[in-house]
């Protein structure tokens, strides 16, 4: 993959965070954006209850999540994740 579709596919993710962000959505889909982290504008999102990371196939980390505490909903599947760590404190998961 070259860096114009790693921008790509950045800014699919970005654009779909600020339209969360703008519109309140208590839900986020960033299943195939080829993240290999979670961008950080992500964390501004403390309402989401549902968040989808499905086949982002580089992705290993949840801890920038740590801090949505509203989350209920949660799908890592065809990712790298394994630690699931990062999100014990997450009661309502």
């Amino acid at each position: 993959m070259n860096i114009r579709n790693i921008f790509k596919r950045q800014t699919k993710a970005d654009a779909r965070i600020a339209e969360a962000k703008r519109t309140g959505a208590t839900s986020l889909d960033l299943s195939s954006c080829d993240l290999s982290e979670l961008p950080n504008a992500l964390i501004e999102l403390t309402w989401l209850k549902k968040l989808i990371l499905t086949d982002n196939r580089d992705l290993r980390d949840l801890s920038l999540i740590k801090g949505l505490v509203q989350l209920q909903t949660l799908y890592v599947a065809n990712t790298q994740v394994s630690d699931l760590s990062p999100i014990k404190d997450l009661a309502q998961l």
